[in-house]
């Protein structure tokens, strides 16, 4: 197996050659390429696909509380003065994260995901969007999870295969995206059940702890 380092798609445009398809895309690594890519100064960086993989490390621990009638307190949200900056840096900060932890999902689990003939496609970029394709033996086509940033709302948000539409705000008190609808399940929590389900395999996130 080819070693391959996955660099974040936060400061990097990466080149996709598909094997059935010879156009170009954005894309953070897929299970059907690979590819060399250089930057404008002509350093080669390794480009990452799923079943060959290598992990960069990050690590936040979080926590949230409910207010008593069972609905998020957004205290902490509304009275913390969240500027752009901050939002945009914690927004970057969690899409790291989470192609930090598909990085190294697929790195421990390759035999798994050939057994099961399950492919994973994740397209992301600088703009703070990570696209998860997943397609399985049992799924009628790719299952399409999307995170996306929301700056007018300062959100994120997530559109989930399985269960819809979800909004999170930023608490920084828990350093946690916390739903806008119900509170709880916190972002963390809900992908890494929802991802879970999809791979019939626990996908760990620290911050849903």
């Amino acid at each position: 197996m080819l070693n391959h380092r996955l660099f974040s798609a936060l400061s990097l445009n990466v080149v996709k050659y598909s094997k059935n398809h010879h156009h170009v895309q954005n894309c953070i690594f897929s299970s059907s390429s690979r590819s060399l890519l250089r930057d404008r100064n002509h350093e080669q960086f390794p480009f990452y696909f799923s079943h060959h993989c290598r992990n960069f490390h990050s690590s936040i621990t979080l926590s949230s509380e409910k207010s008593g009638d069972g609905m998020v307190d957004h205290t902490s949200l509304g009275d913390f003065p969240f500027t752009q900056t901050q939002y945009l840096k914690a927004i970057n900060r969690s899409v790291e994260y989470i192609t930090e932890v598909l990085d190294e999902f697929y790195e421990n689990e390759t035999d798994y995901l050939e057994e099961k003939g399950i492919d994973m496609e994740v397209e992301g970029g600088h703009d703070g969007v990570v696209n998860i394709k997943i397609t399985t033996r049992k799924s009628n086509g790719p299952l399409i999870f999307v995170i996306s940033r929301q700056t007018p709302a300062r959100e994120l948000w997530l559109s989930s295969a399985l269960s819809g539409p979800w909004h999170f705000k930023y608490d920084h008190v828990a350093d946690d995206w916390i739903c806008t609808r119900e509170g709880f399940p916190k972002f963390w929590v809900r992908l890494q059940k929802e991802l879970s389900q999809v791979l019939e395999k626990e996908i760990k996130f620290e911050k849903s702890n």
